[in-house]
């Protein structure tokens, strides 16, 4: 799917702004990052299902809230749907707060509709292919970016589908997210720098050129 954050090529959202200084303005920021990872590893989801959970956010939800609120936004959908909090109790204790009351003590609140063992701790994705297990391609292939929309969580950005490229490094074997994510196992696959020319995604951008770094399943092979 083309998701809310995959903007690369399109105009009309301004400048991007740079050079803040610091990871984030606020206090409440930095919480909402830890309450996301907390609830992914309470709720024994993996990172690649909790990005999924940001891809499906309301696109005028994303477009409109910092990046922490949207964390925020995607650890209370993920703790609802896993049973870890109810709905209502988060309802009241954002009302409470923002009244200046304080939230009711939680022995008030009924047992949560579901209880999960806390999941491991997210771990590194990158893994040593199994022997005898080889890349596809090797640096200096020309290859073809799959032109066809996905129907879930992916990491090949939008304007790059149907695109021809040379791949320029081999990154490693690391863990496929668009199956990781739906629950599909971790299906490792290698990782290519492809270099593009820039006027061959956009007519007219220059004669530079632009890097990505694709998981093989995105790429097939080309002599163009």
């Amino acid at each position: 799917m083309d998701a809310p954050y995959d903007l690369g090529g399109r105009s009309g959202y301004g400048p991007v702004p740079v050079g803040r200084g610091r990871a984030w303005s606020e206090h409440w920021e930095g919480l909402a990052y830890a309450l996301g990872a907390l609830v992914a590893q309470a709720s024994g989801i993996n990172n690649d299902a909790l990005r999924h959970a940001m891809d499906t956010l309301d696109p005028e939800l994303y477009r409109t809230s910092s990046p922490a609120g949207r964390w925020l936004a995607v650890a209370q959908r993920c703790a609802i749907e896993a049973g870890l909090v109810d709905a209502a109790e988060l309802a009241d204790r954002a009302a409470r707060r923002a009244g200046g009351l304080s939230a009711l003590d939680i022995d008030a609140y009924p047992e949560p509709v579901a209880s999960r063992a806390p999941g491991p701790a997210p771990a590194h994705s990158k893994r040593d292919p199994p022997a005898g297990r080889r890349p596809r391609f090797a640096v200096g292939d020309r290859v073809r970016v799959d032109g066809r929309r996905s129907t879930g969580h992916t990491r090949l950005p939008g304007y790059l589908r149907g695109c021809r490229g040379e791949v320029v490094a081999d990154r490693g074997f690391w863990v496929f997210p668009d199956r990781h994510a739906h629950g599909q196992g971790e299906a490792p696959t290698f990782v290519y720098a492809v270099r593009f020319a820039a006027g061959d995604i956009w007519p007219g951008a220059g004669t530079h050129h632009v890097h990505a770094d694709l998981f093989e399943p995105y790429l097939e092979p080309t002599d163009a």
